[in-house]
């Protein structure tokens, strides 16, 4: 069994907590959060509808994570422990729990290009101020002509009407496209940590 641990990014490398802990870099990856307060438009597409997904296509919702988040640079991928398929799985099975569980998440928006699920965004409400967006995942063939954007501006959009006063995302410090899109957006990096994972043998 394994188990993961966020610590600060920065001086990570002389933490008395790993040294302790026994804990080695296999399996860690950094992750950066941002913040909005909701000063921005949203903007229409002419050609992508953002809306909220239906109970019956969880199901499509996990054939586009699947393909999104193929190989995905994330902790689990980074753990030469785990097997790949096995870190793809967590990915669209996470996506698909999303649809049909608000344990999961409280809202999932799905973008649809030419009466097809190209891409979804899971969305949840942490406190009483504050969402997040939680996982998005946009089909390969559909990346590149801003649903992303889209996304993270219809999110924001929804957490306004929940009365809340921020939302958060997280993403790898190393994807720097979508910490653009952030920026772009009106976003601001607040704080950035690694995970690491711990094997029980």
């Amino acid at each position: 069994s394994a188990t993961h641990c966020p610590l600060p990014h920065h001086g990570y490398e002389n933490s008395p907590r790993i040294r302790k802990a026994g804990v080695s870099a296999n399996g860690h990856t950094g992750l950066l959060r941002a913040q909005s307060p909701f000063e921005n438009a949203i903007a229409p597409h002419e050609m992508i509808l953002i809306r909220t997904a239906l109970h019956e296509e969880a199901e499509k919702v996990r054939e586009v994570a699947s393909e999104s988040f193929k190989g995905y640079n994330g902790h689990y991928h980074a753990d030469n422990r785990l097997a790949a398929k096995k870190c793809d799985e967590v990915y669209s099975s996470w996506a698909f729990n999303s649809c049909i569980s608000k344990d999961f998440a409280n809202e999932v928006l799905v973008a649809v290009l030419e009466n097809r699920i190209v891409g979804f965004a899971t969305l949840r409400v942490n406190a009483l101020d504050e969402g997040e967006g939680v996982l998005f995942g946009i089909s390969p063939e559909a990346q590149g002509i801003g649903i992303y954007r889209l996304f993270i501006e219809n999110s924001l959009l929804w957490a306004v009407r929940q009365g809340l006063k921020r939302m958060i995302v997280s993403t790898q410090i190393t994807n720097i496209a979508v910490q653009k899109v952030w920026v772009r957006v009106g976003f601001q990096p607040y704080s950035s940590f690694y995970t690491f994972h711990r094997w029980f043998d």
